[in-house]
């Protein structure tokens, strides 16, 4: 009986998983560097747009990324949520214009996720290893492709993981997986 359990566990997460993979490709990848057309293609889809309040995570998250603009930054988030399988996802898409470029991000985020994306379904998608490797126990968990040859202009994608009792969610005020692509826009 035990092992059905946690075979069948296993089975949850290896298929929540692939949903926020999933999910991560169909959403973030086409379009990627042009911040309008993506507002646009996921406001006409099953992603709902949300506000910052949404979800107390999804707050905190936007509210970091807004203290990151001012002076000669200046850009813009639109957040969204949908429910997949058992799990709720956010997106949210950034256009930050800084002295040095323009830069385009998608975020998805699953707040609630106890585990990990697993590294090796990245770097199977991407087609090569991690550049940068974080293994906290307890504190993170991230993996980072700095300019992956398999999606020319993209910057970096990342894949990180914030248990809900490290001491980075109660200094950030979020926890959870997400999975992040930033794209050198026009």
């Amino acid at each position: 009986m035990l092992t059905a359990l946690a075979l069948a566990a296993a089975l949850g997460t290896q298929a929540a998983q692939a949903d926020m993979l999933t999910a991560f490709q169909d959403t973030c990848i086409p379009r990627r560097g042009d911040y309008e057309a993506s507002v646009q293609r996921l406001a006409g889809s099953e992603w709902a747009p949300v506000e910052a309040d949404d979800h107390p995570s999804l707050g905190a998250l936007m509210a970091l990324g807004q203290s990151a603009l001012g002076g000669d930054v200046q850009g813009k988030m639109s957040a969204f949520r949908r429910g997949l399988g058992d799990d709720v996802f956010y997106v949210v898409l950034t256009d930050v214009n800084m002295p040095t470029g323009r830069m385009a991000g998608c975020y998805l985020y699953n707040f609630e996720s106890d585990k990990p994306l697993s590294a090796e379904s990245v770097t199977a998608w991407l087609g090569q290893s991690p550049e940068e490797i974080q293994d906290v126990p307890g504190v993170l968990v991230s993996q980072k492709w700095p300019r992956p040859t398999s999606l020319p202009e993209t910057a970096h994608v990342q894949n990180a993981f914030i248990p809900a009792e490290s001491p980075l969610a109660s200094q950030l005020g979020f926890h959870g997986s997400g999975l992040v692509i930033t794209t050198l826009a026009d």
